[in-house]
């Protein structure tokens, strides 16, 4: 309190109880002790800083300061008074922050990435081509790819292409998926054939490579049906034999009846035998043209623009001055009879090249085709004849019912045997006709053109349709007009 020894009013607090008067000051602090600081700028302090705590972690308490040689300070509670002792190892446990020095590990994730099963390809990295089958298998159910490998396991292809679910474009993917593993592998891109296929096959290849049940699963079920390869090969065929067969047949049944049709119509002869006198008197006092007993039809109709660009004085076309004044209303309702019956001849005038690709209505180009077909009937039956001995081999209800699936299977080839032998009956028939309808036009065909129908044909077809669009476009013309005229009457009338 005031008074006691050691303690002066303006004085720093004592050093301790009894210490010797005029002893320096501890480093408690106090006035003069070390640290303290006189001068500057205000009231400066003069206590010193515990240096132990000074590097200590806490966090600082925001108070306002007061110093000893501020004013308020005399009267305050904190003027003339010892030191308080502190619980200082409760103050450190509470307040001082443990900074512990951390070691800090740096942990690499090392992830073991799995080979793949697929090879690269020119285009696509091994990871990137089994995206691909992925995306591709994933188009499979899981009922309809498991109900699919039970049906090839079974010999039931006829099954399997009747199934409700099944898609052809995914039957084909899977064709095409198999073809290109029975080729993969090889260094420095070298074909020597189906290391995928050996791949997916080893022993513990589900856990040594990436591996999905719906897709290399699935391709491992489906290299452990037996002989999986020519059952897919043969039902692959036979579609594409169904497929085939009916496209020659509707090919070369439209050509063969708009033949006919042309053949039969008289109104066809009745206008290119017009235009044969308009032509002679055309073409009098030229030697070269004049007199003519007949001319290559389908030549002047590919010369002259479908009688387009020859014209007169007054810029008529020889089509215009045929449709206005050769022929009567009778002629134009046969041509647009023969127009209906020609509507599947769909040859259209085009300034590429004709000579460019393969014509589909080319008799030899089908003839071909129904060459291809027999040659994949034969090895369909091949296989077909392979099977069943096997099968015949091996006793059982299992054996004795896929032996009835191919009977079902063998008697839909011999079916298709009998439609194809019929196409290239049909053809010979066709190419017969082609002869006989090149000669009614006078046309002989350029070299290696001479079996094509449809561009003979069609320019028959063409120029019928357009005899029959110009007449019904006047006549249509010629209506309203009619109709037209007792209106203007009556309003002249009313003037």
């Amino acid at each position: 309190g005031k008074g006691a020894p050691g303690a002066g009013k303006k004085g720093g607090p004592p050093v301790g109880p009894g210490a010797p008067k005029g002893a320096p000051p501890s480093s408690a602090g106090g006035k003069g002790a070390p640290g303290a600081v006189k001068g500057g700028k205000g009231p400066q302090p003069t206590r010193a800083e515990v240096l132990e705590w000074k590097d200590k972690k806490t966090n600082p308490l925001r108070w306002k300061r007061v110093v000893q040689d501020e004013g308020t300070f005399d009267d305050s509670l904190f003027a003339g008074v010892d030191e308080e002792l502190v619980a200082v190892s409760a103050l450190q446990e509470h307040f001082v922050k443990i900074v512990e020095a951390k070691v800090v590990g740096v942990v690499e994730k090392t992830v073991t990435k799995k080979p793949v099963v697929w090879e690269p390809t020119e285009k696509k990295t091994p990871e990137q081509r089994r995206q691909q089958v992925a995306i591709q298998m994933k188009a499979w159910n899981i009922d309809a790819a498991e109900r699919f490998l039970e049906r090839l396991h079974s010999c039931e292809l006829l099954e399997i292409r009747n199934d409700l679910d099944f898609r052809e474009d995914r039957f084909h993917q899977l064709v095409q998926l198999i073809a290109d593993m029975n080729v993969s592998g090889g260094p420095d891109g070298q074909k020597v054939g189906g290391i995928e296929w050996t791949r997916i096959g080893e022993i513990g290849a589900e856990e040594q490579y990436e591996w999905d049940r719906n897709v290399e699963g699935f391709l491992r079920r489906l290299q452990n049906v037996h002989n999986f390869r020519d059952r897919i090969e043969s039902l692959a065929l036979q579609m594409h034999v169904e497929q085939e067969l009916d496209a020659i047949i509707s090919c070369a049944g439209n050509l063969q009846q708009g033949m006919d049709c042309v053949l039969r119509a008289k109104v066809v002869c009745t206008i290119f035998r017009k235009i044969l006198s308009i032509g002679n008197r055309l073409n009098a006092g030229d030697a070269r043209l004049n007199r003519a007993d007949g001319f290559d039809v389908i030549q002047l109709l590919e010369a002259s623009d479908f009688l387009q660009s020859y014209k007169g004085a007054e810029g008529w076309s020889l089509l215009r001055h045929l449709q206005s004044a050769e022929l009567t209303d009778q002629d134009f309702e046969s041509l647009e009879q023969l127009s209906q019956a020609l509507q599947h001849i769909t040859w259209r005038p085009s300034k590429e090249k004709e000579d460019e690709g393969i014509d589909p209505t080319d008799l030899g180009a089908l003839r071909k085709r129904a060459g291809d077909i027999a040659r994949a009937l034969g090895q369909v039956e091949q296989w077909l004849d392979s099977e069943q001995q096997l099968l015949g081999a091996v006793p059982g209800r299992a054996t004795t019912d896929a032996v009835r699936q191919l009977e079902e299977f063998t008697a839909l080839i011999a079916l298709n045997r009998q439609r194809n032998m019929k196409v290239e009956t049909d053809l010979d028939t066709t190419e017969k006709t082609l002869t006989k309808f090149h000669r009614f036009l006078a046309h002989q065909p350029p070299k290696k053109k001479e079996l094509v129908v449809g561009r003979s044909l069609g320019m028959v077809a063409f120029f019928v349709r357009k005899l029959v669009e110009n007449w019904k476009s006047t006549t249509r013309r010629a209506h309203r007009r009619l109709n037209t005229a007792p209106h203007a009457a009556s309003k002249m009338a009313a003037q």
